[in-house]
């Protein structure tokens, strides 16, 4: 059994990324379970994959929802301050806060040389003119 999305790791929803997660590990298990993979092993690397990336974004998304349910004036202050401060200072200070969550890539097939160049591995169907 495969858990994806909030299944897996509910998250608060204050990086918006739930659906995103959903998203990645969509693609992550069709990766682990590609044709003529065994599901043990597939599954098991599924799950060591998306474990640490999943654990991070969780925590992230706990911390900024923190920030947004501060109920100490004096801390919505100094929130609203830095956030004002931060936007001031440009948007390439609040785009960096979202490394590690926006720089995600689905993973790469392997891929092996033939005649008629290179190709995903598990596609390689007879070689026009080569025999093989």
């Amino acid at each position: 059994v495969a858990l994806l999305g909030d299944a897996a790791h509910a998250m608060a929803p204050s990086l918006g990324q739930g659906g995103n997660q959903a998203i990645e590990d969509g693609v992550v298990l069709a990766h682990h379970l590609a044709p003529g993979t065994p599901p043990g092993p597939g599954l098991a690397a599924y799950s060591a994959d998306r474990l640490p990336r999943t654990s991070a974004v969780v925590a992230r998304a706990a911390k900024a929802g923190a920030l947004t349910t501060l109920r100490s004036p004096l801390a919505v202050r100094a929130r609203d301050a830095l956030v004002a401060t931060a936007s001031r200072l440009g948007p390439d200070l609040v785009l960096r806060s979202f490394a590690g969550i926006t720089d995600w890539r689905p993973p790469q097939r392997a891929y092996a040389a033939s005649a008629r160049g290179v190709r995903p591995e598990g596609d390689r169907g007879r070689d026009a003119g080569s025999g093989t």
